[in-house]
């Protein structure tokens, strides 16, 4: 592909040499079955990455899954949402983004902007027309909240929240998730537990499905939105999932399990 690249260049470019300098090209070639197909990468850094993830834990949520579990728990800002084992707090800081109104890639830079024959100032207005389209509403509108048993990872999920631009948004707290409890009614919790594939020793993993159960079941007008990969998760948690979807965490097959509680 890139001798092909070279031989063209030198049609247009009457020259021995081109050198490997100045702006990035990324020329991406996929082959299936008899079909090549080439692509210039704009982007760079895959669209999943925000820009504002400053460390991660052992088995990070991807942002664009853990804004899509948020786009699928039917959670609007007018209700409450919890994350009772955030890790480094990704699926509460979409949700913040999300209510708030706030362009998911305001923050990051893409490979594009470095290309000559692209005015610069396009990107500037795309990112202005990204702020304008933002309504403005303050942080007291929202209640989310987001705790994790491990000290260290809500530092990191601070962190990342400040990072994001919605650190004053989530309230962030160290507390197991089995002393989860809430007062508010018709909230969403979604939450992305150990599976015992890359994090989580099984048995421990199976153990925590079953305290999961029995204190999710203690908010009867929440709507529960599980994250596993585990095949037993039903059987452990005690109950029976009113829908679940099939999704890929990474390479690892999931089901995101709902169970839907009563809406305001």
């Amino acid at each position: 592909m890139k001798k092909g690249i070279i031989q063209a260049l030198r049609r247009r470019h009457p020259r021995e040499r081109f050198p490997e300098s100045g702006p990035l090209y990324a020329v991406e070639l996929a082959l299936d079955r008899d079909q090549a197909v080439l692509s210039l990468d704009a982007t760079g850094e895959g669209l999943h990455r925000r820009g504002y993830r400053r460390r991660a834990g052992p088995a990070p949520l991807r942002e664009t899954l853990a804004a899509a579990l948020v786009l699928l728990s039917r959670w609007a800002p007018s209700r409450p949402l919890a994350d009772p084992l955030c890790g480094s707090g990704t699926i509460a800081i979409e949700a913040a983004l999300f209510g708030l109104g706030l362009a998911p890639g305001r923050l990051r830079s893409f490979t594009a902007e470095s290309w000559p024959h692209l005015p610069a100032g396009l990107w500037g207005e795309a990112r202005a027309q990204a702020r304008a389209r933002e309504p403005g509403a303050g942080p007291a509108a929202l209640s989310l909240e987001a705790s994790d048993r491990d000290e260290g990872m809500v530092r990191v999920a601070r962190e990342n929240a400040r990072a994001a631009g919605v650190g004053e948004v989530v309230r962030f707290r160290a507390q197991p998730a089995e002393e989860f409890r809430s007062a508010q009614r018709y909230g969403c919790l979604i939450c992305n537990p150990p599976y015992g594939e890359r994090s989580g020793q099984p048995i421990e993993v199976e153990e925590l499905y079953r305290r999961l159960g029995r204190t999710f079941s203690r908010l009867p007008d929440w709507s529960v939105f599980v994250l596993t990969g585990h095949p037993g998760f039903e059987r452990l948690y005690g109950r029976k999932a009113d829908r679940n979807r099939k999704l890929y965490n990474g390479n690892l097959k999931t089901y995101l399990y709902q169970y839907f509680g009563p809406l305001p």
